[in-house]
């Protein structure tokens, strides 16, 4: 009776006992193999379990560089069958036909593609994603770029925002490979959605260019892409990210797609290695809902008397931190409590793009300060019923906050300082009028967070 396969994982030292134990666990509520689960989970590399098979089975291991397609068989298999199942009819060195199979223990799949080609090949064993990356090298873009979609886990409606334009290879038209390259990166990030990832990295390999998911500080493989590939697809990331030139310089950018429903926005990093292109894009929601006063741990007492400052039109909140993250935040979950259905709410918030909140209008200054007082005055243009500003740095933009909340409006407004005393002194040192802080002023809330 052959090992198990967990065993010999065990003896090359590839997992603990820890991990093989939890994919045991696991594959007590599923039909998948250990080998499958253990990719799955993250402790493992499908080339890990590749050797481990070869072994196990006493098979002939084939790493990438041996598959080679025979072309007169694989002509006879159907190229989804190929890919969903990670086999290739491949010619051995000696001329001899053999089928590559990332897992030969389905007799059923082998017997098949026996049937299909008309010959009785025996098995090798090489790695699914060095299966499929050889398949689709045999293939133009287009074409290989659809196929490999297919073979993805989830498929799902993610509407790319803008247009791009990617050079075609001959046979291909610009529009057929652009609608495959989207379907691509839809397809990526429906699957990095549907698994609630938070980033996809694109490491370049020997053979290709991996694809890979972070879920829970855990990295697993998704999709392994051609490098003839990954050209257009890279670049068309990088043009609705709006990145010029990601194969030469280093660049960042972003854009945003919807997936049923939901907005996200796709944070995207493009560095060239010895390898490659390597494309990282994180997922961050788009728009965002504040927490609220108790989630950031203010007292009965302070949430009652922020509620009734911001009870009242005309009225001035400012928040006091050291830290600009915790100002935002409190600032924040000050917006929680008001209806912001009702009203129009603008908010003056550097490095805002990205971090939307449902029903506020953000508008980013950037780290100019004469910039950011010309913000703050044309947020004041849009006729808010409440004005949110991140920081009042200068007399200018304090001023206007200021004056805005004797207008009738709220206004909420964060000050680097570390108490209320300090807030005060901060504004005056800028100076503010005293008499517009005494009359606009209504609680000044120090939190550390």
């Amino acid at each position: 009776m052959p090992r198990q396969l967990g065993d010999i994982l065990l003896e090359q030292q590839v997992v603990t006992r820890d991990e093989l134990d939890a994919a045991l666990a696991a594959q007590t509520s599923s039909d998948e193999r250990i080998g499958k689960i253990l990719v799955d989970l993250g402790y493992v590399s499908y080339q890990d379990v590749a050797r481990a098979l070869a072994t196990q089975m006493d098979l002939s291991l084939f790493g990438p560089e041996r598959i080679n397609i025979h072309d007169d068989s694989w002509a006879k298999l159907p190229v989804d069958f190929c890919l969903e199942h990670a086999l290739a009819p491949v010619e051995r060195p000696d001329g001899s036909l053999t089928i590559c199979m990332a897992d030969p223990l389905d007799l059923a799949v082998l017997e098949q593609a026996r049937q299909e080609i008309g010959v009785s090949a025996e098995p090798a064993v090489a790695a699914a994603d060095d299966i499929r990356a050889a398949l689709a090298s045999r293939m133009g873009r287009q074409a290989a770029l659809d196929a490999l979609r297919r073979t993805m886990p989830v498929e799902g409606s993610v509407e790319v925002l803008q247009d791009a334009v990617s050079a075609a290879e001959p046979g291909e038209t610009e529009e057929e490979l652009l609608e495959s390259v989207d379907r691509t990166i839809s397809a990526l990030l429906a699957s990095a959605l549907h698994g609630g990832a938070d980033m996809v990295l694109g490491d370049p390999r020997a053979n290709g260019v991996m694809f890979r998911l972070r879920t829970s500080n855990q990295m697993r493989d998704l999709l392994l892409l051609p490098s003839h590939v990954h050209g257009p697809l890279a670049g068309r990331i990088a043009d609705l990210a709006g990145i010029e030139s990601p194969f030469r310089t280093p660049g960042s950018g972003h854009f945003r797609v919807t997936h049923a429903d939901q907005v996200v926005d796709v944070r995207v990093s493009m560095t060239p290695t010895v390898r490659g292109l390597r494309v990282m894009l994180r997922i961050v929601a788009a728009e965002e809902r504040p927490p609220d006063l108790h989630a950031i741990g203010l007292s009965a007492k302070a949430q009652d008397l922020v509620y009734r400052a911001l009870s009242e039109q005309g009225s001035a909140v400012l928040v006091a931190g050291i830290l600009p993250a915790g100002r935002r935040q409190t600032l924040q979950s000050c917006l929680s409590i008001l209806p912001l259905d009702s009203y129009n709410v603008v908010a003056i918030e550097e490095g805002a793009t990205g971090r939307a909140i449902a029903g506020v209008a953000q508008i980013d200054p950037g780290a100019d300060r004469e910039r950011y007082s010309e913000a703050v005055r044309t947020g004041m243009l849009q006729d808010p019923d409440v004005l949110v500003v991140s920081q009042l740095r200068d007399q200018a933009s304090a001023e206007t906050a200021l004056e805005a909340a004797l207008d009738g409006r709220i206004v909420l407004a964060a000050v680097p300082a570390a108490t209320t005393r300090g807030a005060l002194e901060f504004l005056l040192d800028l100076g503010v009028d005293e008499r517009l802080l005494a009359h606009a002023a209504t609680l000044v809330l120090c939190h550390h967070m």
